[in-house]
């Protein structure tokens, strides 16, 4: 009956179960099954308490970069149309022009006043004397000339 018991505690099934009570490292240095769990799950919490400061992160600098884009297109078009571009507005096409900053539009008036018919300027950006984008004091957001429409 004592060698009985002693096989007992001797097997491999014996001592992992023991290990694993006790949340202890066995001899060979791995980690019980229990704690790769843990960890696996641990891991994946954080791993998505990352993920919606990294995508809003990388979609807004998407959107400022695509949103500076659009703006470089507008003032190329603004003041430099393309051969087709002046052929729609010769065909009374007219152009809306969003969310240009103010001094762009009064260049606009300034060095294009004989296409001004073809334009049209909603959510113009206000600026203030040194040029800069004017901000709401509370908010912090661009102020935007308010047209009506």
């Amino acid at each position: 009956m004592r060698q009985h018991n002693e096989n007992k505690s001797m097997s491999p099934g014996s001592a992992l179960d023991q290990a694993r009570s006790r949340r202890v490292l066995p001899r060979s240095g791995l980690r019980t099954e229990c704690e790769s769990i843990d960890m696996k799950t641990s891991n994946l919490f954080n791993a998505r308490a990352l993920t919606r400061p990294l995508l809003v992160a990388f979609s807004c600098a998407s959107v400022a970069a695509a949103a500076a884009d659009v703006s470089d297109i507008e003032l190329r078009r603004l003041f430099e149309p393309s051969t087709s571009e002046r052929a729609a507005e010769a065909e009374g096409k007219i152009y809306i022009y969003e969310g240009l900053r103010d001094i762009d539009v009064q260049r606009a008036m300034d060095e294009q006043f004989g296409r001004v018919e073809n334009m049209m300027f909603i959510g113009t950006i206000k600026t203030d004397e040194t040029g800069k984008t004017a901000r709401d004091s509370k908010t912090g957001v661009a102020v935007t000339s308010d047209d009506g429409c």
